[in-house]
This record gives structure tokens, C-alpha cells and sequence, in this order.
């Protein structure tokens, strides 16, 4: 329990230095007077480092150890600036515990998630995710998700490298989603009769192939796994308030660089897309099915645990300091107050991102 209490507290406390004390006012500083890739600037270095100190917390904190197979991307592939990740969703807390693997890969300050839209809004995480200018999709209207996706991932790329992460099943392997999946799966043709992963939806990928255009160096294909003490899912319950952890994550990169993409796929045709996908996800079934004994080559991680241990100590001084000044200085808090009045009220512009799009299309315009 107590480390689940500790994890959770380091994370809150650092999500409100990087949006409250930091993100804001560098939005305020900065937004009026159109300076959109100084701002970009300072957003990545945040995102570098609180998605790295989140995920060190996951391994030190939570005592996860990450075993790693498949492509050796960051000696084998570390030109790659433009990358898409695809990933099953296992449980609700998978892009958690891909955030380290996003570090190993240093690409920490380029991460981009694709995420449901009612977590725009959340204090201080979403708030955190406005700035980052992240893809917010509402599940609804696909073609507005579509067009969302494709926005943001222009403007991520023109911002330097991309890392984007999504999931192409589009919610977790919860049992009521399992079951539609297999409902769904059996009207296929091929039918899919999956019991591990769900059945992979293409438009979303498409969109993001088709953004990222001649940028896009490859696709990292990611399977991820989990050993947890009691075999049931990764749990955010159990994690904060129990401090219960997977005991290891078990992740298989299989890098498909662009030019061996089918033809039709490489210019964002959902249907190829989805091909490719279903492929893809019936060697995920098989690989979960079979605990992963084929995944192989390991991945050799000689300085994952040293540089986990210094974003650990960084963000936890971080933290620290946060707290303590919070405590001592009414001053800050006056500050910090406003700063959240000041977010709750962005809400009715939008959020932040729009607000960062709206400007920047101006600037282009006045080009």
C-alpha cells in the first residue's frame, strides 16, 4: 500500500510543477506574441522529462523489471526520427508501462499518444496532454477523428521527431470487450476466433501513415505482456492504492521500416491497413497464447536500469521542491491557484492545443 501512496504522490505533484508552474505560464509568455516553436520547444523538453521520471517510477517504485526482444531499435535503428508504434491494449494502464521503452528508445520528448477524448479535461494530466498537443479522439464521428489524428501529427512532425503511440483496437481486453471482439471477429473472412487480443481497426493507422507522409521511417509493431503476481490485468486500483505492480513487462519490438509496407498502405488506404493488422494481430494471439516462447532475439539493456535511476532522482527533486514551496510561499500557491482558474477556463476555447493550432495557423497565414 505504502508504495502504491508514494507512486501516486510523486506523479501528481510532478504533473502539477510541469502543467500548473511550467506548461502555462510558458503558453502565457510565450502564445501572444506567436513564438509557437519556442513554446514547442519548451513542451518537449517537459514531456522528456516527466514521461521519463513516470516511467523510472514504474521501475523503481513499483519494482517492474522490463525484458525487451525483437529489433534492437536504439543501436540498430537510432536514425529514425519518424516512427509510429502499434501495440495491443491489454489493460487500461499499457501506454504507462510503454513510456519506459519509449525512453530506452530516447525518444521520450517526441512521444505522442492517440487517447480518448474525455481525458482532455482531467487537472493536471490532461491539462499536461493539451500542452503536448497530443490526438484527443472522441470514438464517435470517425471521420472527425480522422482529421483530428492528421492534424496533430502534421504539427508533431514539423516540431521535430515523432513517436507515436497507438492502439488499433481501440479499447482494453476488459471480458464485454473481448466478447463483441469475437462476436465481431467470427463475421470475418477469414473468421478470427482470438482469446488474447481484439480485432484491430485500420483508419486510425491509415491517418497517421498518411500525415506523417515520406517523414515516416517505419512502424514499430509492439506486443506487449505482462507476469503479475495474482495473473490478473494491470490495475490503476491496485497500483495507487494497493501498490501492486507487475512483477515484469514484457515487450517485442518488430520494426517495419516504410518501404516494405504494401503499396497501398504507404499512402494511408484504410483497407490495406487493416489487412496489414490482421496479420499482424494474429501473430500477437499467437505469441500471447504461447507466453511469448518464439519472441526472440533479447534485447540487451546494459544502461536502461542506470538512466532510469537518474530520471528518478531528478523528477523526485522535482517533486520535492514543488511540495516544499507550495508549503512555504503563499505567493506560489496565489500563483498556482490562478494558473488552474486559468486552465478550467481554457476549456471554453477549446483547450490549450486548439488554442496553440488556432495561433499557429495565423502565423502560417501571415506567411
Amino acid at each position: 500500500m505504502f508504495r502504491g501512496l508514494v507512486f501516486s504522490a510523486l506523479l501528481v505533484t510532478s504533473a502539477f510543477a510541469g502543467s500548473v508552474l511550467y506548461l502555462l505560464p510558458c503558453a502565457v509568455v510565450l502564445l501572444p506574441f506567436g513564438a509557437v516553436d519556442t513554446f514547442r520547444s519548451c513542451v518537449q523538453l517537459c514531456r522528456w522529462w516527466w514521461f521519463s521520471f513516470a516511467g523510472a517510477c514504474v521501475e523503481y517504485i513499483g519494482g517492474t523489471r522490463y525484458e525487451l526482444t525483437g529489433d534492437d531499435v536504439p543501436r540498430s535503428f537510432g536514425d529514425d526520427r519518424c516512427v509510429l508504434v502499434v501495440s495491443n491494449h491489454h489493460c487500461r494502464l499499457d501506454w504507462l508501462f510503454l513510456w519506459p521503452v519509449a525512453c530506452r528508445h530516447g525518444r521520450a520528448g517526441a512521444l505522442h499518444v492517440m487517447l480518448k477524448d474525455s481525458l482532455k479535461h482531467v487537472p493536471l494530466f490532461g491539462w499536461a496532454m493539451q500542452a503536448f498537443g497530443f490526438s484527443f479522439l472522441g470514438r464517435v464521428d470517425r471521420a472527425s477523428d480522422v482529421a483530428t489524428i492528421r492534424e496533430r501529427l502534421r504539427a508533431a512532425r514539423t516540431a521535430g521527431p515523432a513517436y507515436a503511440l497507438l492502439f488499433p483496437e481501440g479499447t482494453d481486453l476488459s471480458p464485454s470487450n473481448l466478447k463483441k471482439a469475437r462476436a465481431y471477429g467470427l463475421t470475418l473472412d477469414p473468421p478470427r476466433r482470438w482469446n488474447h487480443v481484439l480485432v484491430p481497426k485500420g483508419a486510425g493507422l491509415a491517418a497517421a501513415i498518411e500525415a506523417l507522409g515520406d517523414d515516416l521511417d517505419a512502424i514499430y509493431d509492439v506486443t506487449i505482456r505482462y507476469d503479475t503476481t495474482s495473473g490478473e490485468r494491470p490495475d490503476e486500483k491496485a497500483m495507487c492504492l494497493r501498490g501492486v505492480f507487475p512483477r515484469t513487462v514484457r515487450v517485442h519490438v518488430a520494426r517495419e521500416p516504410r518501404e516494405k509496407l504494401p503499396r497501398a498502405m504507404r499512402v494511408g488506404d484504410p483497407a490495406a491497413t487493416k489487412l496489414w493488422l490482421l496479420e499482424k494481430w494474429a501473430l500477437k494471439e499467437a505469441a500471447v497464447e504461447s507466453r511469448g516462447e518464439e519472441l526472440k532475439p533479447k534485447v540487451s539493456d546494459p544502461d536502461g536500469t542506470g538512466k532510469s535511476f537518474y530520471h528518478f532522482v531528478l523528477g523526485s527533486g522535482v517533486a520535492y521542491a514543488t511540495a516544499k514551496g507550495l508549503w512555504a510561499s503563499g505567493g506560489l500557491r496565489a500563483a498556482a491557484a490562478a494558473s488552474c482558474v486559468a486552465w478550467s477556463g481554457l476549456a471554453l476555447f477549446g483547450g490549450l492545443d486548439d488554442v496553440e493550432m488556432a495561433i499557429a495557423k495565423k502565423k502560417r497565414a501571415e506567411k
